[in-house]
């Protein structure tokens, strides 16, 4: 394993946190029953995929996780409300 020295080591976490982050909804169409959709192309910033995935809920009356890369998830309920957060570590 190689040993960063401090000033390469913060450009390689830089590098790290700066990178996109792909987000994906997850959809409860029906208990039991969960599909996985990219998010649309319009959507380009995290507080606009935070307020789709808020309105797909309430819209659709279903239950929708956003995930965040390997960042996390936040889920939302049928009325929009955020009901829970994973973390990519747990």
């Amino acid at each position: 394993m190689e040993t960063l020295d401090g000033k390469r080591l913060e450009r390689e976490i830089k590098k790290v946190m700066d990178a996109p982050v792909s987000m994906h909804l997850s959809v409860r169409r029906f208990p039991g029953f969960w599909v996985t959709q990219p998010m649309p192309p319009e959507i380009n910033t995290p507080e606009d995929a935070l307020e789709y995935a808020r309105r797909l809920a309430v819209r659709d009356k279903l239950k929708v996780g956003l995930t965040a890369g390997d960042r996390g998830t936040i889920w939302f309920d049928e009325t929009g409300r955020v009901v829970s957060r994973t973390f990519g570590d747990e």
